[in-house]
């Protein structure tokens, strides 16, 4: 049986971790050296930042990793929501964002040394959540180490903001990783990267909210919407969103949520998004695919609930802790990079989704301020004309 302990893997270049890390009997983390409390680990250096490969045996594996038959389990937690509301967002065509804007500098690509990637979302200086699974090689039954894992913030086709590779990753030591899943190994798939540098400072960082019940009954009648960005296998250059995704109820005493936005391989990790009082806030971590046979819900996620310090699972708390995960409260772009902290594009994206704006390749200063005006009146918001966080984030809780 596998002692349930902090399970963090360090480069051979740091210093041991502080605390015990998880003993492995059999299977999940590689087993520890005799002679050490840690797991310090060597390995080659990974790839430039936006390194692009192929995809292989890995990615193959992963494909088949993210089609669990959940069916039985989700029709239940299903049953008490109009079907209406369920299809809303499903089909709904992704949007192309400009990564170098806020909240989306601070998405971005995760390398796993040119054998696939996934998406993570920074939510501290240093600390990046995604899926254990974009951790693991599975054709090789082993994780990778910290040297392989290469975060690159705000990348859009051949441009990134800022990249870091790993310094260490925490993972649930109850996490065992295969080909095939069960909705209690997903409450398990979680993974914490503490980076070397701090991107943050740079491009910014999200903060995290454990979902209540006030907001999940507002996004289970729609009256919040929840937003997926990331990185996907049909677009792996290109960072787009998924909005409204529908949040249909949960499951695993709130660990677990569920949404119907459509997502593929490569989305793994990717965060899903709220937007209060002008804020972005992560409430989950995308990872895994769900095939149902109505085809109502598509996506499983991880919720934040998970790293709560009051109310979480006592390794994910320490792993938060340790990480330093802001609640509550992110922080925009420092001043003086190309990371910007007015979302002047993505305005312009969702003003022409909600037909506002006919065009959103051509848009001058004049048509832009006036299709601010339209929608700020229309939905009896003070009368600006101008882009805000704040008007993104109305902008995002009325796409239907």
């Amino acid at each position: 049986e596998t002692i349930r302990e902090r399970h963090r893997v360090r480069s051979r270049n740091d210093r041991p971790a502080r605390f015990p890390l998880t003993r492995n009997h059999g299977t999940g983390p590689l087993p520890l050296p005799a002679t050490h409390g840690s797991i310090l680990l060597g390995g080659r250096e990974g790839e430039r930042a936006g390194a692009v490969r192929s995809e292989n045996a890995l990615a193959q594996a992963r494909r088949r990793f993210l089609r669990p038959l959940w069916r039985l389990a989700l029709v239940a937690v299903l049953l008490a929501l109009p079907a209406g509301r369920a299809e809303a967002g499903a089909g709904v065509e992704p949007i192309l964002l400009d990564a170098r804007e806020y909240p989306w500098s601070a998405i971005g690509r995760i390398n796993a040394s040119g054998r696939g990637f996934c998406s993570g979302v920074l939510v501290a200086p240093r600390a990046v959540l995604t899926a254990a699974h974009c951790l693991y090689f599975l054709r090789d039954g082993r994780w990778f180490v910290p040297e392989e894992i290469h975060f690159v913030a705000g990348y859009q086709r051949d441009r990134h903001l800022a990249h870091s590779r790993a310094a260490a990753f925490y993972v649930a030591s109850g996490y065992v990783p295969k080909r095939e899943t069960s909705l209690k190994a997903v409450l398990d798939d979680w993974a914490v990267i503490v980076l070397r540098k701090p991107l943050g400072e740079q491009v910014g960082w999200i903060g995290v909210k454990a979902i209540d019940r006030a907001l999940m009954k507002q996004l289970v009648e729609g009256r919040a919407n929840a937003a997926q960005a990331g990185y996907r296998r049909d677009r792996p250059h290109a960072q787009t969103v998924r909005v409204p995704c529908v949040v249909p109820g949960h499951y695993g005493k709130g660990l677990g949520l569920l949404h119907n936005c459509d997502v593929v391989e490569g989305a793994s990790g990717s965060p899903l998004l709220v937007f209060r009082d002008g804020r972005p806030l992560v409430i989950g971590v995308h990872t895994v695919r769900a095939e149902l046979e109505d085809e109502r819900v598509r996506a499983g996620v991880l919720s934040a609930r998970v790293f709560h310090p009051e109310i979480g699972v006592p390794e994910a708390i320490a792993a938060a802790r340790e990480a330093g995960i802001s609640w509550g409260k992110g922080r925009g772009p420092a001043g003086g990079g190309e990371a910007r902290a007015l979302p002047q594009r993505s305005v312009e994206l969702f003003l022409a989704r909600l037909g506002y704006l006919a065009d959103a390749k051509q848009v001058s200063a004049q048509s832009r301020e006036s299709a601010i005006r339209r929608f700020e009146d229309r939905h009896g918001l003070p009368v600006t004309g101008k882009p805000s966080a704040a008007l993104l984030s109305a902008l995002i809780g009325a796409v239907k």
